[in-house]
């Protein structure tokens, strides 16, 4: 299929438009911010938290401290020195959890922290080697956060690996199910499971533009290309001020050489968050390419 009637792609399909790593990562902006909320929620409000120990208190404290003045590899010492030295890990960890996804940027240090914090909680939790069990909502929260970091971080095998994790322990709830699906489709990996999952997300909330975006971006992956166009502009009409959104429904009449309205989403994407280095990316490609002239144009 062509990018527009004339002219062959630049590029292979598969391999767009998102690199892990990328801050325009979707699923880090439709799965890991909110799943900080959650967390915050969860390490601050924890009845345990206001017993810990009052020298794992003072070195959270400190490393709080260290935190909103940016020295965040301090205040990782003194959250390792909390975990260390508290007979209640499980809500130090997810009180720690919280303190490095509320840092200012989330992007960085911290948030890697936070990652090596979730993967050790993951473990200790496998292991029973806690001092209580998780609730369901922490470990699925847990599951699906660390998910979305290690994919942000560079660090695809393990993202997919949690994910998975999560839909064998969670596999009817679509939040989970999505987001392995969304992680398969932009790895360009197990595509037919990646339809499936995101078709079953869909099926649980059928009005959620996010798993209805899932699911137009697995068909682009899968070169179904009038497919994915319905179900995104399904997920646009949701939730139009959403730039991802519009940038998957510009990719994909790109690719049915659909010119004009791929030039409009991608400039709708632009004009929700101007930082969209994807929506900028095929703008540049478009200009690159002239427009095919009509037939009976030029003169003999």
């Amino acid at each position: 299929m062509c990018v527009w009637e004339g002219e062959a792609p630049a590029e292979p399909v598969r391999r767009e438009p998102h690199p892990p790593g990328k801050p325009i990562l979707k699923l880090a902006l439709r799965c890991w911010l909110p799943l900080v909320a959650v967390f915050l929620m969860l390490g601050g409000c924890s009845s345990s938290s206001s017993r810990l120990e009052p020298r794992v208190r003072q070195a959270i404290e400190r490393g709080e401290r260290l935190l909103g003045q940016n020295r965040p590899e301090r205040a990782q010492s003194e959250f390792r020195r909390a975990a260390d030295l508290t007979s209640h890990k499980a809500d130090v960890y997810l009180l720690v959890i919280s303190l490095n996804l509320n840092a200012n940027p989330r992007v960085g240090t911290a948030a890697a922290r936070a990652a090596d914090f979730a993967g050790e909680l993951i473990e200790l939790s496998d292991e029973r080697k806690l001092d209580r069990e998780l609730t369901p909502n922490e470990l699925k929260t847990l599951l699906r956060l660390y998910g979305s970091l290690s994919w942000e971080l560079r660090r695809p095998a393990v993202g997919i690996q949690a994910l998975e994790h999560a839909v064998a322990l969670f596999p009817n709830d679509p939040g989970c199910v999505n987001d392995l699906g969304y992680l398969y489709a932009e790895s360009g990996t197990k595509l037919d499971s990646a339809l499936a999952l995101t078709r079953r997300a869909v099926r649980a909330s059928p009005n959620e533009p996010m798993y209805i975006d899932s699911l137009g971006w697995v068909y682009y992956k899968l070169g179904r290309y009038r497919d994915a166009a319905r179900e995104l502009r399904r997920a646009v009409r949701i939730a139009p001020a959403d730039a991802d959104l519009r940038f998957h429904l510009g990719a994909a009449y790109a690719r049915l050489g659909r010119r004009v309205e791929a030039e409009i989403e991608f400039r709708k994407a632009l004009a929700c968050k101007s930082s969209h280095a994807g929506a900028s990316e095929w703008l540049k490609r478009l200009r690159r390419v002239p427009t095919p002239s009509k037939p009976g144009s030029h003169k003999a």
